[in-house]
């Protein structure tokens, strides 16, 4: 992460060449569809080192979705899926950050937007690392 100071607060730029946004997928019950999204940006902004205090900013363009497969990456960017020609990118706000009773684990609320569609989420958070669970998700929206 790249940090910057303002006057008001520090913002902690994501650093895309040292991250990733990963999924996978149950298929058919007994295989995992995996992929990532190769464009995004994100931005954290604190009081001080101190992350109790974050808000958070996060956003995918969804028509950088590589599965590995150029065929199933065109069906997820049409209508039926992502509708990338419409809705371009997922975004993530923060609304609530807190330690959880296990040392170096938080959870992060927020809200998330996928197709102009907006929902509260709620993500597992571990100090080193984002766990995000969106099973079902295309139920979801």
């Amino acid at each position: 992460m790249e940090q910057s100071t303002t006057t008001s607060a520090i913002k902690w730029s994501i650093d895309n060449v040292n991250s990733q946004v990963g999924f996978s997928v149950k298929y058919l019950l007994f295989s995992t569809v995996r992929g990532s999204f190769k464009e995004f940006n994100g931005n954290v902004y604190t009081e001080s080192e101190n992350f109790e205090t974050a808000e958070i900013e996060f956003r995918i363009n969804m028509a950088s979705i590589d599965t590995g497969v150029a065929q199933r990456d065109a069906h997820l960017k049409n209508a039926d899926f992502f509708d990338v020609e419409k809705f371009n990118e997922i975004k993530f706000r923060s609304t609530k950050f807190q330690k959880t009773g296990k040392p170096g684990n938080y959870e992060l609320d927020g809200e998330l937007t996928i197709k102009g569609i907006t929902k509260p989420i709620s993500l597992h958070v571990d100090f080193t690392k984002i766990n995000v669970l969106l099973t079902g998700w295309y139920h979801y929206w």
